[in-house]
């Protein structure tokens, strides 16, 4: 059975992209699986309406397409007339064999994960000895991005409101100028202590805000960190092989870059 998370993107509620079909926003996520990826087909998890699958393919990479409602990534390659596979997939329980998948990715999915652990596991139980699992997404605890989130309100590049939210939904970083500003040493604070203490590294969960469409991860249940990230990875026995090599600032950095091998 679904969760209602789950069910929030039966529509496609997250996307929020209309009927755009620019491809160049995942141009630098293709870059990176390529630069990641073994030999043979790799399979993006939660792929939503296709279109980082379609940039994956654009680049020459064999590519299928997976979600838990695969019809909305079917029906947008059908509009385009791409021959990209799609595949029904569950990340809590993915059904493959055992050993028989060359490689995996995923891009901005991660923070949705009820239990990304557990989904990790999954993806290390299927994935073939030596194949690459390559995770692309927010780091929803960079002290950066919450200071980010206070200078542009301060300036007026966001529509940010000082102390009382308005437009009804929830973010990571905070609401308002005053609640981001409060994040910002909170969140400084959970990544040092990653950083120096390994008991600290356990994954931090928040309610999600189902307001549709969803913004700026205002949808996510998992507070995404690249240390985190990692800690699972090598909890689950895999070997990591390349670790925020994509952004400056490491753990502070804003997203999350790591290709990971079994």
């Amino acid at each position: 059975m679904l969760s209602e998370i789950e069910h929030f993107y039966a529509d496609n509620g997250y996307c929020g992209f209309g009927n755009s079909v620019d491809v160049n926003r995942f141009s630098e996520y293709a870059d990176f699986v390529m630069q990641g990826k073994n030999t043979g087909t790799i399979y993006e998890l939660g792929s939503g309406l296709g279109l980082a699958a379609y940039a994956l393919k654009l680049k020459g990479i064999d590519v299928v397409a997976t979600d838990i409602f695969p019809g909305n990534a079917s029906q947008k390659f059908a509009e385009l007339k791409v021959d990209i596979p799609v595949k029904l997939i569950n990340l809590n329980a993915i059904d493959c064999p055992d050993h028989s998948v060359d490689n995996f990715c995923l891009n901005q999915v991660m923070e949705h994960l009820e239990n990304p652990a557990k989904a990790i596991g999954e993806v290390y139980r299927t994935l073939r000895p030596g194949g690459r699992f390559i995770i692309v997404g927010p780091n929803l605890i960079s002290p950066f991005s919450s200071l980010k989130c206070v200078v542009y309100g301060i300036l007026g590049k966001w529509d940010t409101p000082w102390f009382k939210r308005t437009d009804g939904y929830h973010y990571p970083f905070g609401d308002t100028i005053f609640e981001s500003a409060i994040f910002f040493f909170i969140n400084l604070l959970r990544s040092v202590l990653r950083l120096v203490l390994p008991s600290a590294r356990k994954p931090i969960f928040r309610k999600p805000c189902l307001k549709k469409p969803a913004i700026s991860d205002s949808d996510a249940v998992f507070l995404m960190n690249p240390i985190d990230v990692r800690q699972m990875l090598v909890d689950a026995g895999f070997k990591i092989e390349s670790y925020q090599s994509k952004r400056k600032f490491g753990a502070f950095a804003g997203s999350t870059w790591i290709i990971a091998s079994k």
